[in-house]
């Protein structure tokens, strides 16, 4: 079978084959559907009868609303509804400093190649230049996949690998990643050389290194012992380990997720403001102006944090 024709092989003639051409334009048509079908550049298919009506109060409670059931008889409308909701809340890009940290502050592009060209359904393929476009009406949404995002109520990035190099070169990157391991001896030695050097250079007159011996060998300790944190990779758990003086030991292959947001409201619905004791409450006539711009730019991260899933695994110990 070939593009809805029947062909018997024992009797296949040379004119039954089909052209390059024919498999190439055949090809790169199925290509558009399957990659238009599992990564989404766009989110203009999500609108009813072509129409954004969502407000602001409806975005606000999005994650107070339950999810999309499957088996519900109107599942498709409600699941295209659910994903525009997620979508128009954190699936848009902002440039932030983040952006243009390699550029040292030069006026540039956006590092992450935003905003991004237009596309007319369904996409286009530049087989010269290797390139596919997929369908985009906005320059600034991030690719998506519908079911992961609805899944994970959160921004996913998805890469399409098409190549065996291409898949044998994640792999690699992924292992390293996984299996880097700390700095070595000898690298540490290397950074306390440096530090020794510049604490020696900052002593104008050699006759003071004598002088208060025990005080300066603990600032060189201290210099050699930050040095040597600042250029160590942590991650959260090892960082809230340390502090919690959490020691190094095996634990079994289950987790607890709690999620946040939803831990939030019940704690805000259970324990609201007006039954806190009133030394708690803090008096808005002792606040300077510092102050109050401390509590927006705290309001506006709030914000921003929740606009996405936080997911907290617990270990037992």
């Amino acid at each position: 079978m070939y593009a809805g024709k029947e062909i018997d092989v024992n009797t296949l003639l040379p004119e039954d084959f089909p052209t390059a051409t024919e498999r190439s334009e055949d090809f790169r048509k199925r290509l558009m559907i399957y990659l238009n079908e599992i990564i989404k550049e766009d989110i203009s298919y999500l609108f009813p009868n072509n129409k954004d009506f969502l407000t602001d109060k409806m975005l606000n409670i999005e994650y107070k609303t339950p999810k999309t059931n499957p088996r519900s008889p109107n599942f498709d409308e409600n699941f295209h509804l659910d994903v525009l909701k997620i979508a128009k809340r954190i699936l848009f890009h902002r440039c932030t400093k983040s952006c243009k940290k390699y550029y040292c502050g030069r006026t540039s592009n956006c590092h992450f190649d935003f905003p991004c060209e237009l596309a007319e359904v369904p996409g286009k393929i530049y087989p010269e230049l290797g390139i596919i476009t997929l369908q985009r009406c906005n320059a600034y949404i991030n690719n998506y996949n519908p079911y992961i995002t609805a899944s994970c109520r959160g921004n996913n990035d998805i890469r399409f690998i098409a190549t065996v190099k291409l898949a044998l070169a994640y792999i690699y990157y992924i292992t390293n990643y996984i299996t880097k391991t700390d700095a070595s001896t000898h690298n540490l030695f290397l950074l306390c050389v440096m530090t020794l050097n510049k604490f020696v250079t900052k002593i104008s007159n050699p006759n003071e290194l004598s002088k208060e011996f025990v005080p300066r060998s603990q600032k060189l300790v201290t210099m050699c012992l930050n040095k040597i944190v600042e250029q160590t990779e942590m991650t959260g758990p090892q960082v809230s380990a340390y502090l919690l003086n959490i020691k190094d030991h095996y634990t079994p292959n289950k987790f607890v997720s709690i999620y946040l947001n939803s831990f939030e409201t019940y704690l805000t619905s259970q324990y609201p403001i007006e039954n806190l004791p009133e030394s708690l409450l803090l008096d808005d006539s002792g606040t300077d102006g510092n102050e109050d711009e401390l509590d927006q730019e705290n309001n506006n991260n709030h914000d921003s944090i929740n606009n996405e899933m936080f997911t907290i695994v617990i270990r037992p110990i």
